[in-house]
């Protein structure tokens, strides 16, 4: 080739196509790794609840035409101090609220809990192929819950608090931040999907991806990756995954309290960090380790401390 410019710019579009090629390539094989692992459900140990004959069974319209059926926890002949939405876990139910918030009802707390969508006796979306990852579905259960309770007379004036665990964490964290009459929000070992897929990414990618190729992947290619991940994910559950983080800006003026335990292996002290810092820092919000407890379980571990964190935290912001 005569001309030496044009020979360069050759090079240069053959070094880019290679380039261009390889990374296609490292995507590929990274998606086909990460994909599996990101859909695999964590054996949760989930607590066993029960009935509780006391309560109110309560039923109410959600979105796609769904009914979401759930309980109204109260001491009777007492007029309450403010409204606790709580949010179960993933695969709970929402009978286990009388466990999580028996303090709060003993201290003259309404508690009005559910079923989400495709679980316990709330009805399903057929196409939704639900998952331990927050989706807009969730967040939806949760503001039509808030919503019913403003259109009940003898619940519509109480200030309301959100209370969730785990994925219910989120959904408590997302309808604080996007529900103005939400005065504040507590959680215990509460997560963000983007948050939680990087950690783990970083963590585990060596063991199948050579260490001299992830030191040399800045974060943003993997952050890239793991998009592509979700979005996957997404379409092969009929769902979206709500990202988090883009709401939590929103959280600054609404105290937070966020508890988890320091033997928690799925969701570790560095995530519910990480959501206080975006969502203003631990100047306006609080972060409870409970020693030596495992993921949801920190009412087991120390029963009378956790239940004087919750009563105090609701008690400043609603009574």
């Amino acid at each position: 080739m005569d001309n030496p410019l044009l020979l360069v710019i050759w090079i240069l579009v053959g070094l880019l196509a290679t380039a261009l090629f390889l990374d296609i390539v490292l995507r590929t094989v990274a998606i086909g790794i990460v994909l599996p692992i990101f859909e695999r459900r964590p054996p949760f140990g989930i607590r066993p609840s029960f009935p509780d004959p006391d309560a109110e069974l309560i039923e109410f319209p959600t979105t796609n035409g769904l009914k979401l059926r759930g309980s109204l926890h109260r001491l009777p002949n007492v007029t309450p101090s403010g409204l606790v939405i709580f949010c179960p876990e993933f695969g709970g139910s929402h009978w286990s609220a009388k466990w999580y918030c028996e303090a709060l009802i003993n201290a003259g707390f309404a508690v009005l809990t559910f079923d989400f969508r495709n679980q316990g006796a709330s009805e399903h979306l057929a196409s939704y192929r639900v998952m331990h990852w927050l989706s807009q579905y969730e967040v939806e259960d949760a503001l039509a819950a808030v919503n019913y309770a403003r259109s009940r007379e003898d619940l519509a004036q109480l200030p309301i608090g959100m209370f969730g665990i785990s994925r219910g964490g989120g959904a408590a964290l997302a309808t604080g931040a996007r529900h103005e009459e939400v005065r504040c929000v507590a959680t215990e070992g509460a997560f963000t999907t983007d948050s939680m897929m990087f950690h783990f990414t970083v963590r585990w990618a060596t063991l199948y991806i050579p260490r001299w190729i992830m030191d040399r992947l800045p974060d943003v290619h993997v952050r890239i990756t793991l998009t592509l991940v979700r979005w996957i994910s997404q379409w092969r559950h009929g769902c979206h995954y709500l990202v988090l983080e883009k709401l939590l800006p929103s959280l600054k003026e609404k105290p937070v309290l966020m508890m988890n335990g320091t033997k928690d292996s799925y969701v570790q002290t560095e995530i519910p960090r990480q959501i206080l810092k975006k969502a203003g820092g631990e100047e306006y919000h609080q972060l409870w380790k409970i020693p030596d407890a495992k993921h949801n379980l920190g009412r087991e571990k120390d029963p009378v401390e956790y239940d004087q964190w919750l009563v105090q935290f609701f008690s400043n912001r609603l009574a």
